[in-house]
This record gives structure tokens, sequence and C-alpha cells, in this order.
């Protein structure tokens, strides 16, 4: 990796490769749709969008939405998407950014960090589990 990693809060100067990432894991957005959708993100206080740089390089991001549920009687932080460039997987990037997203939850009183990740992606499934989140439940998702 070149240049040392950091991670930062994401302006809307990131959305090219906030999309260009989002587009590596399938999720193909139009220009358009993307640039709509990450600006409202970014706008959105119950949301916490980092950057994660090498250089001058995006190499990955992460996006937290907050919200209060009744069951948890607080604050829970929901990992939305967490993508890191194909080249710079298994560099530490990922964890750097879930690192700084726990940092967040706290911050913000969360009672519990959470993801769900799609059945397919086992490689995330075990990435998880390193940085301590535990199998809980299962995912069902229906269109309206």
């Amino acid at each position: 990796m070149a240049g040392a990693l950091a991670v930062r809060r994401a302006t809307t100067a990131d959305t090219p490769r906030i999309a260009g990432l989002l587009d590596e894991l399938g999720y193909h957005l139009p220009p358009a749709s993307a640039r709509e959708a990450i600006a409202r993100i970014l706008r959105d206080r119950s949301h916490r969008t980092l950057i994660a740089t090498a250089g001058r390089a995006t190499v990955g991001f992460i996006n937290v939405g907050y919200r209060f549920q009744l069951h948890h009687a607080g604050v829970v932080g929901t990992i939305d998407e967490l993508v890191v460039a194909e080249r710079h997987r298994s560099a530490g990037v990922g964890a750097r950014l879930v690192v700084a997203a726990l940092a967040e939850a706290r911050r913000r009183g969360a009672v519990v960090l959470e993801v769900s990740s799609n059945l397919r992606r086992r490689r995330a499934h075990a990435f998880y589990e390193r940085c301590g989140f535990a199998r809980t439940s299962l995912k069902f998702v229906r269109e309206p």
C-alpha cells in the first residue's frame, strides 16, 4: 500500500470513489443515483461515513447508520456498507475502518454495533468474526 493508512470523514468530493467501491461489490448505481444517494447519506446526521486513504488513493469506506431500537433500549449502530478496494484487501484497511466505527459508536452512546452480510460473502463473515462480531441472527428480506 502506497502511503500511510488514514481514516477521515467522507465529503461530497469522495462521491466518485465511493460509487466506484460500491461497484466493485456489485452494487451498480447509475451516476446520477449514486450522487444523489451519497449526498443524502452525507447530509444525514444519523449516519457517519468514513473514508480510508493511503497516500492520495481512496482504499475503502464504511457507512454506519444509528437509530434507537426498542429491543436494545438504546441506540444501535448498523454498518450499512463496508468496502475495501480489491487490491487493498487483507492489508488491515477494513479492520481500521471497523475500529474507527467502534469509536464513533461509543461517542454516540450506541449499545451495540451490528452488521449484516450476504450469505455468499464467506470471507467477510470470517473478517467480522476476527473483528469481534458474533453471529446472532438471520436476516430476512422481502420487497414491499
